[in-house]
Parts: C-alpha cells; structure tokens; sequence
C-alpha cells in the first residue's frame, strides 16, 4: 500500500466511521433510534467512537483509537447478534481499525 492510498483510507474510514457515530447520536438523543442497548448506552458508544474515530486521524493516537474502536465494534457486534443479525460488518471495520493504527502510521512515514 503506499502511502497515499494509506492517508486517503485513513480519512475515508474515519469520516465514516465517525459521521455513522454522529448519525446514532442524533438519532439516540432524538429517540428515535431503535436500539437495543437503550438511548444512554447508544448516546455513550456513539460518542466513544465519534471520539475515537477522530483520535485515529492523529498517527500517535492510531494504536489507542484503533484499539478503542475494536472494543466499540465488538460491543455493538455482542448487541447485533443478540438482535439475531450478522456482525460482519464490525468485523471488517475492526480489521480496517487496526490496520490504520498500528501499520499505517509507518506506512505514510516511509513515503514523508
């Protein structure tokens, strides 16, 4: 991966990662959310992961956002099986997390 494509996944997932937070914020704090976690436990995970998806822009933050995004994700995929759906897709937002934190920092300091 060069570091370009290494940059433009890092702001990719974390703009997503963190306007999908933003977006069950809103929709908790509205009540209009169906969660099964309740409108508090979705306010606080929304907000962790709003938090840490910024945190993960910052390469000396990536190790601690990717490995509080990975603890988010397993959460919410704890929660999604529990409602009788597949968690696949926090699968591959963890893998992405880690690959970002822990090896894209090295990978765009090789190009600089």
């Amino acid at each position: 991966m060069t570091a370009r494509l290494a940059v433009a996944l890092r702001w990719s997932f974390c703009v997503f990662i963190a306007w999908a937070s933003a977006d069950s914020f809103l929709a908790a704090s509205s009540s209009h959310g169906a969660s099964h976690l309740g409108e508090h436990g979705q306010l606080i995970l929304s907000a962790v992961e709003f938090v840490a998806a910024l945190a993960l822009l910052v390469p000396a933050l990536g190790r601690f956002a990717a490995v509080t995004l990975c603890l988010v994700f397993a959460f919410a995929a704890i929660v999604t099986v529990s409602a009788g759906e597949a968690p696949l897709r926090f699968v591959y937002y963890a893998a992405t997390a880690v690959l970002l934190g822990f090896s894209g920092p090295r990978i765009e300091a090789r190009a600089a």
